[in-house]
């Protein structure tokens, strides 16, 4: 700044315009914070921290749900890919008593979940 000759006009209005919000882009970043209000949620049945913990651990996992499931069904763990570790993570997160029988009562609208 100090090579600089003579002195720097300041325009107040100017800073001023910049930084206020005119009435058009207020309006629509409330019209923005009301449209992410209303979007529809969904139906929860689990916690948002209980299925977030869930959907941290399965995605851990090397296998899908579908793969998992099948697993754990059929008792069969001949694949490397579902091991001990894994089963154990899993068992942390597992649905209780309560929480599987309110899944069980919402199955037929899962695409609502």
């Amino acid at each position: 700044f100090g090579a600089l000759q003579g002195s720097a006009a300041f325009d107040a209005e100017l800073l001023r315009a910049m930084l206020s919000r005119s009435s058009d882009a207020a309006g629509k970043a409330t019209a923005k914070r009301r449209s992410i209000a209303s979007k529809p949620q969904g139906i929860a049945v689990l916690d948002s921290a209980r299925a977030q913990n869930m959907a941290i651990v399965l995605s851990k996992l090397r296998v899908s749900s579908e793969e998992l499931c099948r697993c754990l069904l059929e008792m069969d763990f001949s694949n490397d890919l579902v091991g001990t570790e894994d089963l154990e993570l899993v068992m942390q997160v597992l649905p209780d008593g309560d929480e599987s029988k309110r899944l069980l009562e919402k199955k037929e609208i899962v695409d609502q979940l």
